[in-house]
């Protein structure tokens, strides 16, 4: 039995496969390709096109409720947005989504079910003209109707660096896409109890271009889940070899 899933991209006729919930891959020109439940993901390098085999994880909750613009759910807090139609973003989409003034925040994600002290936050960042410096994302958490500010990790995609110097920050990870996009995460730690339903999600800093924003519970990145309008959960992956 052979089962080179990098050489064949493509499951055998003995196999099925399970998943509920949007997902994504990305395919062999290294483009984010967005797909719906029970399409089976064949992964590549997105900067080489080489093929990675079959993707199987696990489930994992995107609570960032809008993650491929900064319309809907997003709060100018000292600023707001602009959109330069010139730009291609990872996704294929045209349409790249930049914030200007000092800030923008999604607020009010409920992580009070999770009951955790540990999350991953995820953005896919590329530079802008005419800009300098480090984008940052700020997450905020609020206790006994006390607001904290945990700190926040930067990215400066000039030279594709990542700062996680805070102290609940941790784990910074810098991954190349073409045509100039970068995708970044770091892992968040609160000594303040679990994250509650009021965690607040910021983006500040250099008016950098933005898209896929993610939040999720665990201590790893995993694939980009995406949103339009409320949170959005990849189920489980379930492969299954059937006959003699």
């Amino acid at each position: 039995l052979d089962l080179n899933f990098a050489a064949e991209k493509k499951l055998d006729s003995s196999i099925t496969y399970f998943r509920s919930g949007p997902a994504s891959f990305v395919d062999e020109f290294g483009k984010v390709v967005l797909v719906g439940g029970n399409a089976p993901r064949f992964d590549h390098d997105p900067m080489t096109g080489e093929c990675k085999g079959l993707l199987i994880e696990e489930t994992r909750t995107n609570y960032v409720r809008v993650s491929t613009n900064l319309e809907s759910e997003w709060v100018a807090g000292s600023g707001s947005f602009a959109v330069d139609n010139s730009v291609t973003n990872p996704d294929g989409s045209v349409g790249a989504y930049y914030h200007t003034g000092a800030e923008l925040y999604h607020q009010n994600i409920d992580l009070s079910g999770a009951s955790t002290n540990i999350i991953t936050v995820s953005l896919w960042v590329k530079e802008r003209s005419g800009q300098s410096g480090t984008l940052d994302t700020q997450i905020y958490q609020q206790i006994s109707g006390s607001l904290i500010l945990l700190g926040a990790f930067t990215f400066n995609p000039a030279t594709a660096t990542i700062g996680t110097s805070d102290a609940n920050f941790s784990d910074g990870t810098v991954q190349e896409y073409p045509n100039g996009w970068y995708r970044v995460s770091a892992k968040v730690t609160t000594d303040s109890g679990n994250f509650s339903s009021t965690t607040r999600y910021d983006i500040q800093g250099a008016e950098h271009y933005v898209w896929g924003m993610q939040l999720e519970v665990g201590e790893f990145l995993t694939s980009f889940i995406p949103t339009r309008g409320s949170t959005a959960t990849r189920g489980y992956e379930a492969v299954t070899l059937e006959g003699t």
